[in-house]
């Protein structure tokens, strides 16, 4: 669902606004699910109900696709003077150096989300002595804090004329900013600031870099190198919380700061490669 999502509104008008606005969404269910969960099993209706309730709630989104993608319906992956496809566009697509390099960088980005979205309440109860309640309430912040950068930095940016790049560079920035908001200040209100920092500067990175895809293949190949790059990057969310934690359980939960630096500088230069090594336009 993913992959076919993003495919469709990559080829629509205003493709990065369209991205992170779809992208926030994922966020706000994020935020919610946990608490519609959390409400049915405290009124005692059973672990069941809950997939009961999530169920029913599908039935209106499984409407929407079938009144949106009609066959009726124009689509705006049909665009004018596309190539057409031929041969398996999915060799193709890995083909190019530059399917690898935004592949790894969104490979890193994955494994940065969810390393902190799973371990920072650890790194909160554990390594700074914050209150369990106060700690939920943080970790709740850095999943807010993504939604609205995706809500709103996409925006920001094309209203103050900045590039896509350029928009991603400033938010491995703030990653990097927040990161030292928690390292050197210790107390609860900065490490608040800080994870909600870290989660709206991480909010736009991966929807931008979908967006970009237009701009560095051609566009019968856009579908299936996003198809990789969504499928590569899945690997990030078995892979680094793992090594997170293998790091947590060797030398302490205070290593999580220091894991986010390391993977931001490794994505700071994949993303410096992928640009060095495409013409990519501005927008």
């Amino acid at each position: 669902i993913e992959t076919g999502l993003n495919a469709y509104v990559v080829a629509l008008p205003r493709r990065t606004s369209q991205l992170n606005s779809l992208h926030a969404f994922y966020g706000l269910g994020a935020l919610i699910g946990p608490t519609i969960a959390a409400v049915l099993l405290a009124m005692n209706w059973g672990w069941n109900s809950v997939y009961l309730v999530w169920s029913l709630l599908s039935l209106p989104l499984l409407i929407g696709f079938a009144i949106v993608f009609s066959p009726g319906l124009p689509h705006a992956a049909a665009r004018e003077g596309e190539e057409t496809s031929t041969g398996n566009v999915l060799i193709e697509a890995i083909k190019l150096p530059v399917v690898w390099w935004a592949s790894l960088f969104l490979l890193l980005y994955v494994g940065i989300e969810v390393s902190l979205g799973s371990w920072s309440y650890s790194f909160l109860v554990e390594g700074q002595h914050q209150q369990i309640f106060l700690s939920s309430l943080i970790v709740s912040g850095y999943w807010l804090g993504l939604t609205l950068g995706r809500f709103t930095l996409s925006s920001i940016a094309e209203r103050l004329g900045l590039s896509n790049v350029g928009l991603i560079y400033i938010c491995m920035a703030g990653i990097l900013i927040g990161v030292l908001i928690i390292w050197l200040l210790p107390f609860a209100l900065f490490a608040a600031v800080g994870f909600c920092f870290i989660g709206f500067s991480l909010g736009p990175i991966y929807p931008t870099t979908v967006a970009l895809m237009p701009n560095l293949v051609s566009s019968r190949l856009v579908p299936s190198a996003i198809g990789f790059l969504v499928s590569l990057s899945i690997l990030g969310i078995a892979l680094f919380p793992w090594l997170a934690g293998v790091l947590a359980q060797g030398v302490g939960i205070w290593s999580l700061l220091p894991y986010t630096v390391m993977l931001t500088a490794l994505m700071l230069v994949s993303w410096w490669v992928l640009f060095r090594s495409s013409v990519i336009r501005s927008r």
